[in-house]
Parts: C-alpha cells; sequence; structure tokens
C-alpha cells in the first residue's frame, strides 16, 4: 500500500495539472475568441476569410496549423478561405534553454548532459510545436535534437474540442453546410496533429523510409537516422545533415547546376515512393530539402505524413488519366469513388459541371513550360474550381489525397528551377503510376 500511494498520488497530481492547464488554455481561447464570435453571432454572419485568419493566428499552434489544412483543402472550403490560408505561417517566438533542459531532464533523465560533449544553447530553428538545437555526442557524432515544446499535445487536444463546438455554430449560422464534411474534416485534422506531436511515430517513419531506400538501392538520398536511445514521445535526437536546405538556393536563384539535379532527384523518388512504400512525405517543401555536402539528397522531417489505400489509388490515377484524356464521364466516376459521404449526387449534372470545367482547364495548354507564375496560378485556380464542383455535389475527399494535391502543387513551384528534360520525365513518371 505505501508502494502504491506515491504512485496513485502522482497521477492524481498529473490529472489535476492537465485539467487546470486545459481549463487556462480554454478561458485564453474564451476571452480572445468571444468577442469576435459574439459579434458574428449578433450579425447572423460567418466571418470572412481575411477575419478568420487573424484570429486563427493570434490563437497560436492548433489554429496555424488547422488554417493550413484549410489552404490545402478546396474540396471542402470555399475559395476565398483557401486563398486566405495560403498565407498562414508557422511561425513562434523561440524557448530559452533553460525550459529546453528542464524538458530535456523530464524525458531523458537527470544526467542526460551525460550522453553530449557539446550542445548549442541557441537554436537551429523554432516552430510553433518544437525546437530544434544542434549538439555532438561522447562519440564524436554530430546530431540535432528536437524536443517538444511544453503541453503542445493538451493545448491541440483542448483547441480541437472548442473548434468541435465552433463549427457547430458555423452549421447553424449556415444551414446548408454539411456537418459530416466539416466534424470528418477536424477529426482527421486531429489524428493527424497528434500522430506529429508523438515523435516515438517520427523516428520510426524515418527508420520505415531509410529501410525503403535500402530496399530500393537509392544510394544518393538519404534520411537522418534517430539515436534511438535518446528519443521519447517529446524528444528526437537524430542524426546531423551537412549542407543546407534548398530554399537558400532557390532565394540566390544563381544558376547552381546541383540545385536541378537535387530537386529533380527528390521529386523522383518522392513520385516514386508513392506506390512502393507504406507512406508518403506529406509536407516535402523547400525547407526540407537538403542539399548535402557530398553532393547526395536529404529529406528531413517526417512528423507529418499520409497513406493512401490501394482502392483510393485506383481511383486517384483513374482521375488523373481521365483529366488528361478529358472524359468527364470517367473524371465523375473516379470523384464518386474517392467521396467520403453518403448523400446522394446525381451523376449527370456533376458531369455536365466537370465539362464546363474541363473547358476551362485547356487554358493550361497556353502556359505550360513557358510562364512558371502563370502555370502555379491556374494550377490553384483551377484545385479551387475543382473543390467548388465537389462542394457543390456534397463530395468530400480523404484528406490524405487533398494532401497528396498539396503536394504537387509545393512541387509545381519548383519546376521552373529544372530543366525541360526533368519536366518531362516527371511528368512521365507521374502519367506511369499504376496500382498492381
Amino acid at each position: 500500500m505505501l508502494n502504491i500511494l506515491p504512485n496513485y498520488l502522482r497521477k492524481t497530481s498529473q490529472t489535476l495539472q492537465l485539467g487546470l492547464l486545459s481549463s487556462r488554455r480554454l478561458a485564453q481561447t474564451s476571452l480572445i475568441s468571444s468577442p469576435k464570435l459574439l459579434s458574428w453571432f449578433a450579425k447572423r454572419r460567418l466571418p470572412s476569410a481575411k477575419e478568420t485568419r487573424e484570429l486563427f493566428e493570434t490563437l497560436g499552434v492548433t489554429y496555424i496549423k488547422l488554417g493550413q489544412f484549410i489552404a490545402s483543402s478546396p474540396t471542402l472550403f470555399p475559395a476565398d478561405y483557401v486563398r486566405e490560408f495560403e498565407q498562414c505561417l508557422d511561425q513562434a517566438p523561440s524557448l530559452s534553454f533553460n525550459q529546453i533542459g528542464a524538458i530535456l531532464n523530464r524525458e531523458l533523465g537527470k544526467n542526460w548532459r551525460d550522453h553530449f560533449s557539446s550542445i548549442d544553447t541557441t537554436p537551429l530553428a523554432t516552430a510553433s510545436i518544437a525546437q530544434v538545437h544542434c549538439a555532438k555526442l561522447k562519440s564524436g557524432e554530430q546530431v540535432v535534437i528536437k524536443v517538444q515544446k511544453p503541453d503542445v499535445e493538451t493545448i491541440i487536444k483542448t483547441d480541437l474540442n472548442f473548434v468541435f463546438i465552433f463549427s457547430r455554430l458555423c452549421e447553424w449560422l449556415t444551414p446548408g453546410l454539411s456537418t459530416e464534411s466539416l466534424t470528418g474534416f477536424v477529426s482527421e485534422v486531429y489524428r493527424y496533429m497528434i500522430d506529429e506531436c508523438d515523435f516515438h511515430k517520427e523516428s520510426q517513419n524515418l527508420i520505415t523510409y531509410a529501410d525503403y531506400l535500402k530496399q530500393q538501392g537509392i544510394k544518393d538520398v538519404v534520411v537522418p537516422m534517430p539515436i534511438t536511445q535518446l528519443c521519447t514521445a517529446r524528444v528526437l535526437t537524430m542524426q546531423r545533415l551537412d549542407g543546407e536546405n534548398l530554399n537558400r538556393l532557390l532565394r540566390l536563384n544563381n544558376g547552381d547546376p546541383r540545385l536541378n539535379q537535387c530537386l529533380s532527384r527528390s521529386l523522383s523518388i518522392w513520385m516514386q515512393g508513392l506506390l512502393e512504400c507504406d507512406f508518403f512525405h506529406a509536407d516535402l517543401h523547400a525547407g526540407n530539402i537538403m542539399l548535402l555536402d557530398d553532393g547526395t539528397t536529404g529529406l528531413i522531417d517526417f512528423g507529418m505524413v499520409a497513406s493512401i489505400p490501394s482502392a483510393q489509388w485506383r481511383a486517384i490515377i483513374a482521375l488523373q488519366q481521365n483529366v488528361l484524356l478529358g472524359e468527364a464521364q470517367g473524371v465523375a466516376e473516379a470523384m464518386l469513388a474517392l467521396n467520403m459521404t453518403n448523400k446522394k449526387v446525381e451523376t449527370q449534372y456533376l458531369i455536365e459541371d466537370i465539362e464546363t470545367l474541363m473547358i476551362k482547364l485547356k487554358r493550361f495548354e497556353q502556359v505550360k513550360y513557358k510562364d512558371h507564375l502563370a502555370l502555379e496560378e491556374e494550377l490553384s485556380a483551377s484545385m479551387i474550381e475543382f473543390g467548388q464542383v465537389a462542394r457543390k455535389h456534397g463530395l468530400r475527399f480523404p484528406h490524405a489525397f487533398t494532401m497528396l494535391v498539396k503536394q504537387f502543387l509545393y512541387f509545381d513551384r519548383y519546376l521552373s528551377h529544372l530543366s525541360t528534360k526533368d519536366q518531362d520525365a516527371l511528368f512521365t513518371q507521374f502519367e506511369q503510376l499504376d496500382v498492381h
């Protein structure tokens, strides 16, 4: 009994602390959002896209992430919201190293410093969920330590419960809004956010992807391997990759031939893995691609990954092939195969709307390969129009699919930096994707 009591008291204390944190966070959220919500409620109107984005950025981590999901979900949200939330940046102030040290002390034990010969107290990077520091192991190996900020998971859970209430309010203000779509969207976002907070999962993602690269005999693309004995659910210690991320090279835009090689290789390997790996990297932008000092390519930040079942892949490939062929009926059938709602769809009306949309898509023929900025604008506009058609007919697609689309939009921004030969190779590679 004497041994059980301290453990019981500790768990009770932790539960009370979590309850107090949740209550404090809920009170803080209500204090910030209530005046605006009451104003919109009194006027019986939804907030504008700009008003919502500004509120989300004020509310912090969960809402910023939620805004980024909205930006990648044109089949669910109105066009002005999708465009507005593309401006939602994941920015956050850094923590002092005393705070980081306290987290490491709790996660790795009081003697955590014994594993390191040195550690840089100035953060290498800071985001809303975690902060990264460079360090050196006693073995001499250079590593980085990704440390989750305090109480992030509890804050996200509390915030998303509040979001459910807000979504109900939106449904009341806008009776035509699909309850199933909104609540389904929030559920999917919840799962992705909680997964991103579990560094054990990110560690396993790195190991799985490294095994995939090894099995495929790919040696010119690498990922940082985790140091498993120095990893927990909230601390991820991994090899440091020496090089620079592509953001800097893209900003320089100095014609460095290595840029073409690194980008084309990254996108090609990512494309190859769509059907051959257990998951795909769902946040592979230039900041997460590195040109390493030895000339190889490094892929980092595997906190957000997604997978698509083979049945959905068949629908996605059918969708892509029918778009290329201009077959409106085939596009409609593929969209229906991807649909996650039970609402009855009038197929003929859907086909007619797709035919109208496909006439608009012919504008790609004038901009492909010639004006990159124009092509990017046309792709973005077409995805939003595609989303409008889907919403009109009550269709909602798996969020993994919208994340896949988001990745292709990311990649489109980099096409102008590739040679025409490499662009053609990537398009051909995608067109030849097939589910066995």
